[in-house]
């Protein structure tokens, strides 16, 4: 299985939310897409819980954690 499935995976799930709800305004679409977006990519395996600290750290957060 190549590297693209479980983003593509992630891309449909949000797909099928936002044209679901479809009526909201699109200020609340946009976040809430990529919300959906990241938090399928974590569900799904693409991002590590390492990958998710290194981003909360990147955005302001505390330090990244390693595993080793």
């Amino acid at each position: 299985v190549g590297t693209w499935l479980r983003p593509a995976l992630a891309v449909a799930f949000m797909a099928i939310v936002l044209i679901l709800l479809q009526s909201l305004p699109l200020y609340v679409l946009i976040p809430l897409g990529a919300a959906l977006y990241f938090a399928a990519l974590v569900a799904l395996g693409a991002l590590s819980w390492d990958d998710v600290a290194l981003l909360r750290w990147l955005l302001g957060g505390s330090a990244p954690v390693r595993s080793q």
